[in-house]
């Protein structure tokens, strides 16, 4: 940033270079006019590398704001995924107890004096 402004000073004094012709023998006005111009310059400059750093950062929390959307998305399907190997399980062992009351291994009594604990 530093160098930046100095090389806008430097570029000031040598475009004003036709001026200072022109204003011959007034060394101070001279130096005002330089001044002014290099101040005007970086200004600018500081201006635009501001702007260039917001722009960057909204794109940063844009980019953020997608990472984030995309980790909850995958953790939704996650628990998605959960829950159905969950019923998958519970309806292959309610299948299960199914069969087993209908080929009267268990019988129904006895599922009813467990699940009611009679």
């Amino acid at each position: 940033m530093v160098l930046t402004i100095v090389i806008i000073t430097l570029v000031a004094i040598v475009l004003c270079g036709s001026l200072m012709r022109v204003l011959e023998g007034r060394l101070l006005f001279q130096l005002f006019v330089a001044v002014l111009l290099s101040v005007s310059a970086t200004g600018i400059i500081t201006t635009l590398l501001l702007y260039s750093q917001r722009i960057q950062h909204e794109e940063w929390v844009r980019a953020q704001m997608v990472f984030l959307e995309e980790q909850i998305r995958d953790q939704r399907l996650f628990e998605s995924k959960q829950k159905q190997k969950e019923k998958e399980r519970l309806w292959g062992f309610l299948r299960k107890l199914c069969d087993m009351v209908k080929d009267q291994k268990i019988l129904p009594e006895y599922i009813y004096k467990e699940l009611y604990n009679e």
